[in-house]
């Protein structure tokens, strides 16, 4: 988790990292909604996947 924060404060500082952090963060969100069988913290969850939408529509991936 200490490793995602890390990244996390790095992306802010370094815009090419946003993407990656956040792709990085969604999939463990993922994970560990699957192993709860319920997502712990579906407002942050929401936030990665818009910013993660917002992302690829202003690179156009």
């Amino acid at each position: 988790m200490s490793l995602l924060v890390e990244l996390c404060e790095r992306a802010q500082r370094d815009p090419d990292l946003a993407r990656p952090a956040l792709l990085l963060c969604s999939a463990y969100a993922k994970r560990v909604a699957r192993m709860l069988d319920q997502d712990p913290c579906p407002t942050v969850t929401r936030q990665i996947a818009q910013r993660l939408r917002h992302l690829r529509s202003k690179s156009g991936l």
